[in-house]
């Protein structure tokens, strides 16, 4: 049903809550192409403002009368092989394109049989299919969220550390597996078909299953640049799970170092070499996340993760997981100094601390055949070695510290850094509390990075990193096994 003259007073357009509630003071006329806002389809669903829009269709936030709820709606409108009558709002295929538009349309259907099939966190629901206006509808429910690409470019230098990324990983992982468990692969992840729900990092989900298809069927071409394999290129190259973390690989580069990883057509064919360069380049990762993305963007998909497990393996997200080799160049433990009458002095106030807090009931770590080190190279601390057996902040403050400076060190905040070992992931966390002179990673080469406040990193065995002044606070991190 096509009614562009009913728009209801109660609701706004934008955001489908009572006008009183929401503070918009008029709806945006949607693109021409769209539906107008205050559209009725079916005599259930009020049209609102478009939420995005691509080659293959356009998204509105609607309004379901029988269910009183917000919902969104996808319609079909592959814009290059069909348009909209202007007075009817039907959706018609251009000339001799009506095979191409019936192909569309049944993959679109396709598109909405396979989500409905999903129950899951990660893969959007769909609630009702319907045909109307000469094309198709999909209605799933409305969430309040942003793409990940877009929550990247509120990030500064447009990216996030490894342990946004890693989480990230996890989460599309997890996905993943059921998508492929179910026969289909997705063929096209990326950062603007992943979507924060709540705008939380920690909610992510897995858009447009448009491109879906059973691996085991025909396959047509469809790509996004910079995202997709080689094999994606062809209608005839076998594709698999292994396409899908081709895709996942790139879109953890895209997170990590704020650049979209060079088209494949490019990589294959550049006189001057595979233009892809490591992750390394641009941001401080460890070894293991940088092998497995690099892994995951090989070109050849036999030399990739094949499967979900291979790509948790790789990057340190299956229990198991053999230790990493040490980077080429990295500078080896020197053996340790004797401690200064400061350190140890500093050494008896950080233990009678960790005492102190253990005995108020802090629930103590199950044993595990690693522990953590924390080894002073500079000032202060040169010299001593410090358990990571609990989380210890460093700074000056004596009162929330258990890792203390002298108070007239200027180099060093009153809080500066937590540091933790964890047993399981073999990695030790680093975040920096918003200290004034930062905190510094040294990288193989020693080239240094300087932390993001807040923002917390997980590093390998070996890394090393100073508070403020290299010379008054650096330590390195040192991971050792132990009979249990």
């Amino acid at each position: 049903m096509w009614n562009s003259d009913v728009v209801q007073d109660e609701l706004c357009l934008v955001c489908m809550r009572h006008k009183s509630e929401c503070g918009h003071l008029q709806a945006p006329p949607n693109d021409s192409d769209a539906l107008p806002a205050g559209s009725i389809l079916v005599d259930r669903y009020l049209i609102g403002m478009v939420l995005g829009s691509g080659g293959f269709g356009v998204t509105y936030i609607a309004w379901d009368y029988q269910e009183a709820r917000r919902i969104a709606i996808k319609e079909f409108f592959p814009r290059e092989i069909a348009y909209r009558r202007a007075n009817t709002g039907v959706i018609t295929p251009r000339s001799n394109r009506e095979r191409d538009f019936d192909n569309s349309l049944t993959k679109f259907a396709d598109e909405a049989t396979r989500l409905y099939a999903f129950n899951h966190p990660g893969i959007v629901q769909v609630l009702h299919y319907f045909e109307a206006n000469g094309a198709a509808y999909i209605v799933m429910p409305y969430v309040e969220g942003m793409q990940l690409e877009a929550y990247l470019q509120k990030q500064s230098g447009n990216r996030v550390g490894e342990g946004v990324a890693m989480s990230i990983a996890r989460q599309v992982l997890d996905t993943l597996e059921v998508v492929h468990g179910a026969g289909m692969i997705h063929r096209d992840i990326k950062p603007e078909n992943l979507y924060l729900k709540e705008y939380d990092v920690n909610q992510m989900m897995l858009l447009d299953f448009g491109s879906a298809r059973e691996a085991t069927s025909g396959l047509t071409i469809f790509v996004t640049h910079g995202y997709a394999p080689p094999e994606q290129y062809s209608d005839y190259t076998p594709q698999g799970a292994y396409t899908d973390m081709y895709g996942l690989a790139a879109t953890l580069y895209r997170c990590v170092t704020g650049v979209v990883p060079p088209r494949a057509a490019e990589r294959q064919t550049s006189e001057s070499g595979d233009p892809l360069l490591p992750i390394s380049h641009y941001a401080y990762v460890t070894p293991t996340f940088e092998n497995a993305v690099m892994r995951g963007l090989r070109i050849h998909r036999s030399d990739r993760p094949q499967d979900v497990n291979d790509m948790r393996r790789l990057i340190g997200l299956m229990p198991g997981y053999v230790q990493e080799q040490p980077v080429p160049g990295q500078r080896q433990a020197r053996a340790p100094a004797a401690p200064s009458t400061s350190a140890l002095r500093n050494i008896g106030r950080w233990f009678t601390r960790l005492m102190t807090r253990k005995s108020t009931g802090s629930p103590s770590r199950k044993p595990t055949g690693f522990t953590g080190t924390l080894v002073g190279l500079s000032g202060e601390y040169d010299g001593a070695r410090i358990s990571l057996d609990a989380a210890v902040v460093i700074g000056r403050d004596f009162n929330t510290c258990n890792l203390v400076f002298a108070h007239n060190e200027a180099a060093v905040s009153r809080q500066h850094l937590r540091i933790e070992y964890d047993p399981d992931a073999r990695l030790f966390k680093v975040l920096d509390l918003n200290s004034r002179n930062g905190t510094y990673l040294l990288k193989p080469d020693y080239t240094e990075i300087r932390m993001e406040p807040h923002l917390e990193i997980l590093v390998q065995s070996g890394t090393e990193f100073y508070l403020g002044d290299p010379n008054c606070a650096r330590f390195r991190v040192e991971e050792h096994y132990h009979e249990v």
